[in-house]
């Protein structure tokens, strides 16, 4: 995960130093990046994706934890990547490796109108459903 966001970083493509990581806890002991064995002992499996300022993603299980337990699992997770993402702006800099230029494409407007025509009434009730399953299902 680390090595594609290096990757990323390195590509020019505009990123704004988005990286990922697993952590895990055994015996009450937050473990940053386990092995398969550790994952196997751990209580708690997260993934967490972030840039320096922000968590952008959380993503995992964990038996029965209390919620404070599982925010300090996330933090924790959060501060390791500082670390990996300001290497990779050293990386970068080392590079020398330019932005990329980029547009937003804008789609045309009878494509929006058409996907509007054909999704808005069923987007709109799909989001009166306030259950996953059943949303999905609709």
């Amino acid at each position: 995960m680390i090595g594609a966001s290096s990757a990323l970083t390195l590509s020019g493509v505009p990123l704004q130093d988005p990286s990922r990581g697993q952590g895990g806890r055994i015996d009450g002991e937050y473990v940053l990046n386990p092995t398969k064995e550790e994952v196997g002992l751990s209580d708690m499996d997260l993934f967490v994706a972030g840039s320096e300022d922000a968590i952008i993603m959380v993503e995992g299980s964990a038996k029965e934890i209390p919620e404070t337990e599982v925010l300090n699992a996330i933090l924790f997770g959060h501060r390791a990547l500082k670390p990996v993402i300001e290497l990779q702006r050293k990386l970068k800099t080392l590079a020398e490796v330019p932005e990329r230029p980029y547009d937003l494409a804008k789609p045309e407007s009878s494509a929006y109108e058409k996907v509007e025509t054909l999704a808005r009434e069923k987007l709109r009730e799909a989001y009166q459903i306030r259950e996953k399953i059943k949303r999905r299902e609709s």
